[in-house]
């Protein structure tokens, strides 16, 4: 019986995928060349960043915002329905020694803020509304380890 296979055939038909394959690996090459460059410049930059410095150790300070007076005269002993009341939602402006902004926070519903802030020196400095309480003057404080109590008394113009 004789052979209808021709010889080379299969030879033929494997140079030929082996020819497709480089050209399409020479393609894909080309084509993802950018991206590689692209991420090695991302990652050169990043690295020469350096990482972000360590904080310091930190410290807490805790504002209490209260109005008063609330009673037009002051009764002995006080009377607790003339007690000072928690200001909410007032902003105030933390500054470093040096002016610089650091945070503006608001009071939440207490009259409480509570900042965590790297050790140092800070003004507080509450913002005026166009509206009573009156806001105080700012104060200077200084954080370090042990947590620290500021009030802050807004005043209200009863008299």
């Amino acid at each position: 019986m004789a052979s209808t296979h021709r010889g080379g055939g299969v030879s033929r038909k494997l140079a030929l995928a082996g020819r497709r394959l480089r050209a399409m690996n020479a393609q894909h090459r080309s084509r993802s060349a950018p991206a590689i460059v692209l991420l090695l410049t991302v990652g050169l930059l990043v690295a020469a960043c350096g990482t972000a410095a360590t904080p310091g150790p930190t410290g807490t300070v805790i504002l209490t915002l209260t109005a008063g007076p609330v009673c037009p005269v002051e009764r002995f002993p006080p009377d607790p329905n003339c007690a000072p009341r928690p200001v909410a939602d007032a902003e105030v402006i933390v500054l470093t020694a040096d002016g610089r902004e650091v945070a503006r926070p608001r009071s939440d519903a207490a009259g409480k803020i509570r900042l965590t802030l790297p050790q140092g020196r800070y003004i507080i400095r509450p913002v005026q509304t166009n509206t009573f309480p009156s806001a105080p003057e700012e104060v200077t404080v200084d954080i370090g380890s042990t947590p620290i109590d500021v009030a802050l008394g807004y005043d209200t113009g009863i008299r």
